[in-house]
């Protein structure tokens, strides 16, 4: 019998992985034996149990058994995966807290291990041989959070967490509005400036007189009787 100290052994296809780094060989010899892993020894008859410690990944243990006088009997192999590294999951699309007036999103995500396991609020999704994953959610008034979780084959787990919010169309509706009428004041504004400049150009340059014009005095008339002999005569006129 083998067991994981302090642990469990999971097994999940041809491979065991275990979730403690001891192993503990529970064995039963009916005459007096010696048991060798690598370099450590252990002897005895009846039950015994052998504890060895593995490292993080794929361990290879064979046990190796004789009797008192050297014979061995044929060798135990014992394959165990040591893991207790979580997979990494991550969301693409939608970024968190992001907002649409849409019924359903597609929820995208990509994890680092292709041979794990993934849930979006309980749902499990396939997995494409790249490690990356969707699925189409549909989508409440208001805040909606979805829960992903990813398990490996060893049982270790990641989750994260997307919270998408879907609004009201009116709501959107009504701020398309305001920006159009916003719009709409901006455009009237810059063509009464456009016309106020087309208009000054067309009638020509300002004429700005320095000084009034100053009224001239005609000269008298001429005498209506021609002159008489004594009189200046004609000459002044």
């Amino acid at each position: 019998d083998i067991e994981a100290k302090d642990g469990d052994i999971t097994k999940a296809g041809d491979d065991e992985f275990s979730s403690s780094d001891t192993i503990l060989f529970h064995m039963r010899v009916d005459e007096y034996a010696i048991f060798s892993i690598g370099t450590a020894t252990w002897e005895g008859e009846g039950q015994l149990t052998i504890e060895h410690g593995i490292t993080e990944g794929t361990n290879t243990i064979t046990i190796e058994v004789a009797d008192p006088m050297g014979n061995l009997a044929d060798p135990y192999t014992y394959v165990v995966i040591y893991d207790i590294t979580p997979p990494a999951i991550t969301v693409t699309y939608p970024s968190d807290g992001s907002t649409t007036e849409d019924g359903e999103v597609v929820l995208s995500g990509v994890t680092d291990d292709v041979r794990s396991k993934v849930w979006i609020n309980g749902r499990p999704v396939g997995i494409a041989a790249d490690g990356t994953f969707e699925m189409t959610v549909a989508l409440e008034m208001g805040s909606n959070v979805f829960e992903l979780r990813n398990k490996d084959r060893a049982g270790n787990e990641a989750t994260t967490d997307v919270t998408v919010v879907r609004k009201e169309k009116e709501d959107v509706q009504e701020s398309n509005v305001g920006m159009m009428a916003i719009a709409l004041v901006i455009g009237l504004v810059i063509g009464v400036a456009v016309m106020y400049v087309i208009g000054r150009r067309a009638a020509g340059p300002d004429v700005t007189w320095e000084d009034e014009p100053r009224e001239r005095t005609p000269p008298p008339p001429p005498p209506e009787e021609p002159p008489t002999e004594g009189d200046g005569g004609w000459s002044e006129y």
